[in-house]
């Protein structure tokens, strides 16, 4: 089951990375882009990479590592989701 649940982030990722780059696309074609949203673009994404670069450099798989990593994941799967949502909250009141 927790496989299952770390397989499901790559799609987090991506439909926040779909959602994101067609929110900014929008923006630019209006005039400016929103900092926050360029800052969400480039700040989730870097801190997937930081995450994954870190449970691929750890060396022990304990069950305490595991679970930190798996809390770390959630805790940016999370902080993503709230990012797209974000995103189309964001470009319902552009339009």
């Amino acid at each position: 089951m927790l496989s299952v649940w770390w397989v499901s982030w790559f799609g987090i990722i991506g439909g926040f990375l779909y959602v994101g780059i067609s929110e900014v696309k929008i923006e630019f074609s209006g005039g400016a882009v929103s900092r926050l949203s360029l800052a969400l673009l480039v700040g989730v994404p870097l801190s997937w990479i930081c995450f994954f670069i870190t449970d691929s450099r750890s060396n022990e798989r304990t069950p305490k590592v595991v679970k930190l990593l798996t809390v770390a994941g959630t805790s940016l799967a999370a902080f993503t989701l709230i990012g797209i949502w974000f995103f189309v909250a964001n470009a319902a009141r552009g339009r």
